[in-house]
């Protein structure tokens, strides 16, 4: 949970409401860690696997024509200039 609440930059009481609505709609699970029981770790249902990859699908269109309407179709400038601001976000390390 810890390593969401870095990632999302977020605190604790901030990520605690969407959390419980994931939760209560059966998009997601909380479970403590099976090496530190002291740790949360949250699980994507079959159910939050679906709406993922639809909502997932239609922003990496929406990506891809927007790149393409441009002069980086391939997205390298863009991704250039998100990984430049990303360095400074504490969440990063995470995507190394």
């Amino acid at each position: 949970m810890n390593e969401l609440l870095t990632l999302l930059e977020v605190s604790k009481q901030a990520l605690h409401q969407p959390l419980l609505e994931l939760k209560e709609k059966g998009y997601i699970t909380i479970e403590p860690s099976e090496l530190d029981k002291r740790v949360r770790c949250v699980f994507l249902t079959e159910a939050g696997q679906m709406i993922e990859a639809e909502l997932g699908e239609a922003q990496r269109r929406q990506m891809a024509a927007a790149l393409s309407a441009g002069d980086d179709p391939e997205g390298k400038i863009w991704m250039n200039v998100l990984e430049q601001y990303a360095k400074e976000r504490p969440g990063f390390a995470f995507f190394k």
